[in-house]
């Protein structure tokens, strides 16, 4: 199985990751440190959903 994430700017598309299997709470803070926060401008506004993987105590420390 493979699991795809994005994000989507009003300036575009920011480069989507593909993981192999779910994905997990590291996987996901490696894809908001490294593809997500390079694009980040003050004043933008992150909307995610309700996926555990989204949650977790890492990834809510990368995004303070």
């Amino acid at each position: 199985m493979l699991s795809p994430v994005a994000g989507l700017t009003a300036a575009g598309l920011i480069p989507p990751r593909v993981f192999q299997g779910s994905t997990t709470g590291t996987a996901f803070e490696n894809y908001l440190r490294k593809a997500l926060f390079s694009t980040h401008r003050p004043g933008d506004v992150l909307i995610s959903d309700n996926l555990a993987s989204h949650k977790t105590r890492a990834v809510r420390s990368a995004l303070r």
